[in-house]
């Protein structure tokens, strides 16, 4: 009986803590940021097969992260409020998974997936450069 209960016990606190833990966001991602740059790029191997990169304009388009959600606003767009999960250097945005990086006042987002086109392993790379605004 003890030991079911002291089980019980640790299994609930074990859970308990890894929401709590991955709900957390970093505190240097909390706040507003512009997006400077874009880069999209496919590779077979080493061999880059298409690339294209967009500079945006000051305040043409911004991330403003909070505990739980981020708002993307673009000029000319609607404003866009999506679900966030936070977890060791890496943000969950909607269904996208990025890795980040903070340097100062820049923040680098990147999404790597590998997919299967024409029967060959393609590497696809998303990569956001964005400075802080407040």
């Amino acid at each position: 009986m003890k030991l079911n209960l002291l089980f019980t016990l640790l299994t609930a606190s074990f859970i308990f803590s890894a929401v709590v833990s991955k709900a957390q966001a970093d505190p240097k991602l909390l706040g507003k940021w512009q997006v400077l740059t874009k880069s999209e790029n496919e590779k077979d191997g080493p061999i880059v097969i298409e690339s294209k990169n967009k500079i945006y304009t000051a305040g043409q388009k911004t991330y403003e992260f909070s505990d739980k959600s981020v708002v993307i606003s673009e000029t000319g767009d609607e404003v866009k409020t999506k679900a966030v999960t936070y977890s060791n250097n890496s943000i969950t945005i909607g269904d996208n998974k990025y890795t980040y990086s903070i340097d100062g006042k820049k923040l680098t987002l990147t999404e790597v997936e590998t997919k299967t086109k024409k029967g060959k392993s393609i590497i696809e790379t998303e990569e956001y450069v964005l400075e802080r605004v407040q």
